[in-house]
């Protein structure tokens, strides 16, 4: 379970801390100088770190649950990054199920446009990050003592 918490906290926070940055630099750093620009990512990388709390949570469990499958690390980051499209829009969700109008602050492209950034940078952390296998082939003694 420590491997699987740690393994999706980094993925968490690479997504948390880049995305607001670049998003920022590339929506905004054309219209507002470079230096506003940053510095609205900062309240960004807050929220973002408080909203993504329960995707963090979530992924945490796939995560810990996809690990003790025997079946290669390559289908569990597929299924990882699967798992992630839904685990980036749920915050995104939650503000605009429980906000009041929370369309208006970035517009439908724009909510479209940072989910997109979001995902591609946890897809980046699924692959980038290494994920230590908890399932053991059993060995040829252990095969023995079972049967």
């Amino acid at each position: 379970m420590r491997n699987a918490f740690r393994y999706a906290m980094y993925v968490w926070l690479t997504a948390v801390v880049i995305t607001p940055i670049i998003y920022n630099l590339i929506m905004l750093g054309h219209k507002a100088g470079m230096l506003e620009a940053f510095c609205l990512a900062i309240p960004m990388i807050i929220f973002g770190e408080v909203y993504s709390i329960p995707s963090w949570l979530i992924l945490s469990c796939i995560v810990w649950a996809l690990n003790d499958f025997a079946i290669g690390m390559v289908i569990k980051k597929v299924l990882l990054m699967v798992a992630s499209i839904l685990l980036v829009w749920l915050p995104f969700w939650c503000i605009n199920f429980f906000g009041e109008d929370a369309q208006g602050l970035f517009g439908e492209n724009g909510v479209f446009i940072l989910c997109a950034t979001y995902w591609i940078f946890i897809s980046f952390g699924i692959w980038f990050y290494k994920l230590n296998p908890t399932f053991t082939k059993p060995n040829s003694d252990q095969l023995d003592q079972i049967s």
